[in-house]
């Protein structure tokens, strides 16, 4: 614990007069107003503790004593220690995230008046917290204000935490580079060694270097065990290697030495912390997976169920297949991660003798995992950090979703349906669902806040900062604008916090995922006649499909091999981007099988019109339009059979970001903006798009406002964007993921994702005129990080997107047709697909310009309402009515004042 100066004199007097020091403590020193004493003469108090809960009541109660906030440096810091020791203590009896929140509360007080030593006490155990709780990026924010303050003592155990948040999400090579860093330090103590080598060794060993982590872990080892007067420190450190070399030897075959090393670090592990603590319950799962692998699933259990009492101290499991009760789940990876392998192990249960009651409480496990990963996403700051716990979370529902089907097939019951498709749902573009939220719930708030007003001030900050990274030339130059981005990012998660406490609706908008409700979805989203909802999901190893019709039970199938899928998949993409289209009778045989793949009988009621579809994976680089069905073949490419041709198709990042989507309000008047570059002198050596402007130009009906050539500014578009309902963008495009650096050009610059992002937009309907505008780099649980996705995350309701270079003569003909349609009241879904019929149609069109190269490429993403449009010829009319009427009024008024 924290060694500090001594109980004052007065605190000794008045522990000698008084049989009950806290409450005339508190009245004493209320009276007299001395906050300062009062806070160290509690904290002295709980110093003298030898245990965490008591000690930890009584900080508690100083707390809710306080009859006033710190109003100088001096009771600032007497508050702060009150904190530092809560949060050692809260993290000693297994509480992280509460840990945390003490953690900050000091560290709010430390920022405003700077005080010494908090590089030890306060920024470094923050940072492993951060680190063990997956917020890597605010771990790193935070390690570089600890780097300003730190002493050259504290740099060792800086850089060795600053690696570990690389570790943490599989970054290895540079993990490896600042635990270097630390190692080539001067003066370093054993026992900073040896926690830098058992560093090293957990990356190498992760990096497949299994010799080189052996050698590392075996220093590390050595070193730390001839420290000779072992404090806790050293003793945790001690057991991690232990755990580590357990885990190395356990995946090498090698199970009575893992099996030994692993008892080692428990007994090391419960001699710095006890049974009831996360680090404890860690080894546990370590253990439990020992022997899942050695084939005895009955004593993985017991290890499993081991770990979650050490962090749910009221779970008393009596036989295998006793859970926890959802009540007693909180936010701590522990706990799900035990639940995990909990269900892997029942699941192997079941395998070995057959018992329906395994399957179905390893299933229940994954629904309790679920329900703990929603828990801890929604006290996640950043999004880097959400995206890798979807990442982990659709790993861990694959596995959930094998033993659910398994499970249906054995039990027939439509809840397990349910159940597996709500599992998907929740883990579908979950951080864009939240952004979409967010911007529903900031329509209703008063857009003159200044929080409000902040919020778009710090992102655009951010926005600026990550394309200055990009467009650095200098790796250290980046870098530097890259933590500057990070430092503002963690401004901005200050400032959400602030709107949550003044908007308590704002505090409720994560809530959606854990609340969704099938029969809504099917009432708000299937209203039309035919309509019908199909969902993907592409593992590793399966492909499934949710098929949900607007009325009758939801249905659930297997596809297929996702290895098998993915490669016909890619091959009908080869061929569709093919001009020519290739052999016209072999494209049809192709596709129809591919269609009875994707789309097995059953699936698609006969009476179906209309589709809402939620794709995954390689999947979203299909357009479904293309499928041939049935075995009608075509002699000419306008004839063929495709799927468009009776299906209308509405795509979407999963249903609750559509369900949200109709919630968002456009602006009340109707208006096009239109950029158009035309690039005519081959600016920024991009290509010229001669038919751009035209493009836009061809856009009747609507009144609009558009910048072609020099005009067409990103800073013109920033600037007017947020004030219309209709986005038309006819330029360049790129899907580069590389870096991030996917973007649209304007005249004068590329505008980034980041920058996207940072539009306050409220746009009805995007129009994305340029190439690769729906593509990206695919995230785990997320989904396509593309353009079409940065602008649904800025607040758009739907946007039509591109999934490859499109032939720009014809996406010009397609959008003149598409907004016909939407003039005549079509919704966009519907109008996009008559565009593309009138386009086949079209006997104008050569025969050679009709394979799906020219006209598939353009896909509806989003809500699929109406759209208002606001006729400029009628205002023209108003306007000029408005104007003569006006006139004539004047000229009447003149007249008479003259007569």
């Amino acid at each position: 614990m924290f060694f500090r100066r001594h109980l004052f004199l007065l605190a000794f007097i008045f522990l000698s007069f008084h049989p009950s020091p806290r409450q005339d403590s508190l009245e004493l020193f209320r009276s007299r107003n001395q906050l300062a004493d009062y806070l160290r003469f509690n904290w002295d108090r709980q110093n003298e503790l030898d245990t965490p809960a008591v000690a930890l009541a009584i900080l508690d109660e100083t707390l809710r004593s306080l009859w006033r906030a710190p109003k100088n440096a001096a009771e600032a810091e007497e508050l702060l220690w009150v904190q530092l020791s809560r949060a050692d203590y809260l993290f000693q009896l297994g509480k992280v995230l509460e840990s945390v929140q003490a953690y900050e509360e000091a560290l709010r007080w430390h920022r405003r008046y700077t005080f010494p030593d908090m590089v030890e006490y306060l920024y470094k155990p923050l940072i492993a917290h951060y680190t063990r709780l997956g917020e890597n990026e605010k771990a790193r924010v935070l390690y570089e204000r600890a780097f300003k303050e730190a002493s050259p003592e504290s740099l060792a155990g800086l850089y060795n935490n600053l690696g570990l948040t690389y570790w943490n999400e599989g970054r290895n090579q540079e993990a490896l580079g600042y635990f270097a860093k630390g190692l080539q330090l001067g003066s370093l103590e054993d026992m900073q060694k040896g926690l830098l080598w058992l560093s090293e060794a957990r990356s190498q060993f992760e990096l497949g270097e299994n010799v080189k982590a052996a050698l590392l872990l075996k220093k590390s080892l050595k070193t730390l065990e001839a420290i000779p007067e072992k404090e806790a420190d050293v003793l945790d450190y001690l057991a991690g290697a232990y755990a580590l070399q357990g885990v190395m030897q356990r995946e090498a075959g090698a199970y009575a030495p893992a099996e030994a090393a692993l008892a080692r670090a428990l007994q090391l592990v419960r001699k710095v912390y006890g049974i009831q603590h996360r680090e404890y319950g860690k080894i546990n799962v370590e253990y439990a997976y020992l022997f899942l692998k050695k084939g005895h699933p009955e004593q993985a259990i017991r290890y499993f169920d081991a770990a979650l009492q050490a962090v749910i101290p009221g779970f008393k499991p009596k036989i295998p297949t006793d859970l926890p009760n959802a009540k007693q789940l909180y936010e701590e990876n522990t706990i799900y991660e035990a639940l995990a392998g909990k269900a892997d192990a029942l699941a192997q249960l079941y395998q070995q003798n057959q018992r329906l009651n395994y399957l179905t409480s390893a299933f229940s496990c994954h629904q309790l995992a679920q329900q703990v990963e929603l828990s801890l996403r929604h006290t996640l700051q950043f999004e880097s950090s959400k995206l890798s716990l979807l990442a982990y979370s659709r790993k861990r529902m694959e596995a959930a979703l094998a033993i659910a089907f398994e499970l249906y097939q054995k039990n027939q019951d439509p809840k397990t349906i349910r159940a597996a498709w709500t599992m998907v749902e929740q883990n579908k573009a979950a951080v864009l669902l939240e952004a979409v939220q967010e911007n529903r719930l900031k329509q209703a708030m008063d857009r003159g806040d200044t929080l409000l007003l902040k919020e778009v001030r710090l992102k655009k900050q951010i926005a600026w900062f990550d394309g200055a990274a990009l467009n650095a030339n200098d790796a250290i130059l980046a870098q530097n604008y890259q933590r500057q981005a990070n430092q503002t990012r963690d401004d901005l998660a200050e400032l959400k916090i602030q709107l949550a406490k003044k908007y308590p609706a704002y505090a409720r908008y994560k809530q959606q995922l854990s609340e969704l409700d099938l029969e809504k979805i099917r009432q708000r989203l299937l209203q039309k006649n035919g309509s019908l909802a199909l969902e993907y999901f592409a593992g590793e190893a399966q492909t499934y499909l949710f098929s949900m019709p607007a009325q009758g039970q939801l249905k659930w199938v297997k596809i297929g091999s996702s290895a098998r899928l993915s490669t016909q998949v890619r091959k009908m993409r080869e061929w569709i981007q093919d001009k020519t289209g290739g052999d016209l009778q072999a494209y049809q045989q192709f596709s129809q099988q591919l269609f009875e793949l994707l789309l097995p009988d059953g699936s698609i009621p006969v009476q179906t019109r209309s589709v809402v579809l939620i794709p995954d994976a390689w999947l979203s680089t299909l357009p479904f339009e293309t499928l041939v069905e049935g075995k009608k073949t075509a002699t000419r490419w306008s004839q063929v059979p495709y799927w468009c041709h009776k299906i209308t198709i509405q795509y979407g990042y999963s249903l609750g970001v559509l369900l949200s989507q109709q919630d968002l309000q456009p602006p009340q008047r109707s208006r096009l903006l239109a950029i158009a570059p035309e690039f005519t002198k081959a600016e920024r050596g991009l290509a010229p798009l001669s038919k751009s402007k035209a493009e836009v130009q061809q856009i009747k009906g609507i009144a609009k406002k558009a910048f072609f050539n020099t005009e067409a500014t990103w800073q013109h578009f920033a600037k007017k964007a947020p004030h219309y309902s209709i986005l038309h963008l006819a330029t360049h495009a790129s899907a580069d993921s590389v870096r991030n650096a996917a973007g649209v050009e304007f005249y004068e610059r590329r505008a980034f994702l980041s920058d996207i992002y940072a539009l306050p937009l409220h746009a009805d309907l995007i129009c994305l005129s340029a190439c690769q505008s729906g593509l990206g780099e695919w995230r785990d649980g997320e989904g396509v990080m593309s353009l079409a996705r940065a602008f649904a995350y800025a607040g758009s309701k739907g946007l039509v997107a591109t999934l490859w270079s499109v032939n720009e003569a014809s996406s010009s003909v397609l959008f003149q047709s598409f907004y016909t349609h939407l003039r005549q009241g079509m919704s966009k879904a519907a109008a996009l697909n008559q565009a593309k019929q009138d386009y086949l149609n079209n006997p104008a069109i050569p025969t050679f310009q009709k394979t799906p190269y020219y006209w598939a490429a353009l896909t509806y993403v989003g809500e699929d309402s109406v759209v208002r449009m606001e006729n400029h010829t009628a205002m023209i009319w108003i306007w000029g009515g408005i104007g003569v009427l006006a006139l004539g009024l004047g000229l009447y008024f003149y007249q008479k004042k003259k007569n």
